[in-house]
């Protein structure tokens, strides 16, 4: 997540206030989109097949290792693996990914935000059968910008749920004004709207001011989790818990309060929660332990910068953090990752672990604001 748009010296007063104090990128990065281009044609199954390699096994608990030594996929930390296309929609930025491994077709599947930074947002989606080493986008991009008169422009902080290989779930976000849109597809490429009204979808908590990125996902038939990030009213970004007997009946839970065993410094924010595939199935807990497990982006010294951190939960209220320092680090002048890494994505594939984050520069004026890395990490498969 990039935060000089509507990240940076904002949510210090009240709602009305918020909507202004962002640089001038906050109103122009969620703006009206100009078309609706999310009905297209899906490459062939050849062109995603050829080449696919990866061992997945399912019948092994290979959960992503949460202290593992993580190494860029492209053997530098500031080489990124997704790049944005600054002639295209994409503009200066790629970011907020998520990667699932999709078996029926052996690939890494990659959905991600482009644009925005004064340009209207979009979901993009990018393939790899090498293990991650190269990306193809799909030409159909941007597949999602929301449906005009319902959730138009409501493609910020996308997540992807897949209930199975036939049901997608997308939410996506705008913050002019505060809203959360959903889609649906049945393949993860063409999606349709599913919001009943241009309200959010999913209500702010009291004090919440803008919404942030997320992860959702189905606890059992009847209950599902959400662990949303919010811009609050005279502070930073928090995540809250949502429970909901679907994904259009999310409530706040935890009395209004948000997940605060998170933050890693005093004032600073928090956010950017995702949960682990394995093999390309979602496993909100890991199965040695029994415990909720995520990965987050926290910053050090209020919003900016951000790094990575891992955490685990018995009950998704009371958080520890481990190990107490982060996993992979924003890298400084000369790195993509600049000041921030953010929005983890974490998965495995057999013995191999991912995580998939973007790395930004919110102080670039005229280059790449945001590009996506990926780091690996050995697994060893536990039976």
């Amino acid at each position: 997540m990039l935060y000089t748009s509507w990240h940076l010296g904002i949510i210090v007063a009240c709602a009305a206030t918020v909507a202004t104090l962002g640089t001038e990128a906050a109103s122009s990065r969620n703006a009206a989109s100009p078309d609706n281009r999310h009905h297209l044609g899906r490459l062939s199954a050849g062109a995603i097949a050829n080449g696919a390699l990866y061992s997945e096994d399912t019948t092994l608990n290979n959960f992503p290792p949460g202290g593992a030594v993580w190494k860029p996929a492209t053997g530098s930390w500031n080489t990124p693996v997704l790049t944005a296309n600054a002639s295209s929609w994409e503009h200066t930025a790629v970011q907020e990914p998520q990667v699932i491994y999709i078996p029926e077709d052996k690939v890494l599947r990659m959905w991600y935000r482009g644009a925005g930074w004064g340009h209207p947002s979009g979901v993009g989606v990018a393939e790899s059968s090498d293990e991650g080493r190269t990306w193809t986008k799909r030409s159909e991009n941007p597949v999602w910008v929301g449906a005009d008169g319902v959730s138009a422009d409501c493609a910020g902080q996308p997540f992807v749920y897949r209930e199975s290989s036939g049901k997608y779930w997308l939410f996506g976000t705008n913050n002019h004004p505060a809203r959360l849109c959903i889609a649906t597809s049945t393949d993860g490429i063409h999606w349709v709207n599913a919001s009943a009204t241009s309200a959010s979808q999913v209500p702010l908590p009291p004090n919440g001011a803008l919404f942030g990125n997320r992860a959702f996902w189905q606890e059992s038939p009847t209950e599902w989790k959400l662990l949303q990030e919010v811009g609050v009213k005279g502070g930073v970004w928090e995540v809250f818990l949502y429970t909901g007997k679907d994904p259009f009946s999310f409530v706040v839970a935890n009395g209004g309060l948000p997940l605060s065993d998170l933050q890693r410094h005093p004032g600073s924010m928090y956010g950017g929660c995702h949960i682990a595939t394995v093999d390309g199935q979602f496993m909100p807990k890991d199965p040695t332990t029994g415990l909720y497990t995520i990965w987050y982006h926290a910053g050090a010294h209020g919003n900016l910068p951000t790094d990575i951190y891992h955490a685990s939960s018995a009950n998704l209220l009371n958080w520890t953090v481990s190990p107490a320092t982060p996993v992979i680090t924003h890298q400084g002048g000369g790195s993509f990752a600049f000041d921030q890494v953010a929005d983890p994505s974490p998965l495995t594939v057999g013995a191999t672990a991912y995580i998939a984050y973007d790395g930004d520069n919110n102080g670039c004026k005229e280059c790449s604001h945001a590009s996506i890395g990926l780091a690996t990490a050995p697994v060893s498969p536990r039976k």
